[in-house]
């Protein structure tokens, strides 16, 4: 077990801006939409980003697959959640953090996140 403080972003675009050198305009652009509207349906991020819904579908699933964003609740319900800090217990007990596409995602935002406030967070290692 180890110890790693993460301080919170106090402007969200330039953390984006600075954190998003491994993803594509296109998620990018998802993950802003997402930002200023959490109950954003795939319907109205197809007419803001400018993709095709099969499109849309696939850039949601990457995100989440990198433990970006995640859908909470239903379909009509629910929204939106950006998991705007990666590395803490919900993503070390679902991934392994030794795989190197994890680790390729973490590292830009421990190195480039805009610092305010500090967080601890402890992770139990694989």
């Amino acid at each position: 077990m180890f110890t790693e403080i993460i301080r919170s972003p106090f402007d969200f675009n330039t953390w984006v801006d600075k954190w998003v050198d491994n993803l594509t305009d296109n998620k990018v652009n998802i993950i802003k939409a997402i930002h200023e509207d959490s109950k954003v349906s795939k319907r109205e991020l197809k007419d803001k980003v400018g993709l095709s819904p099969t499109a849309i579908d696939n850039n949601l699933d990457a995100l989440k697959d990198l433990g970006l964003t995640e859908r909470i609740g239903s379909a009509k319900g629910g929204y939106w959640q950006i998991n705007y800090i990666l590395v803490g217990r919900k993503v070390s007990g679902k991934y392994h953090l030794n795989k190197p596409k994890y680790q390729r995602a973490i590292r830009p935002l421990q190195q480039t996140c805009p610092f305010q406030n500090e967080t601890t967070f402890q992770f139990d290692c694989f």
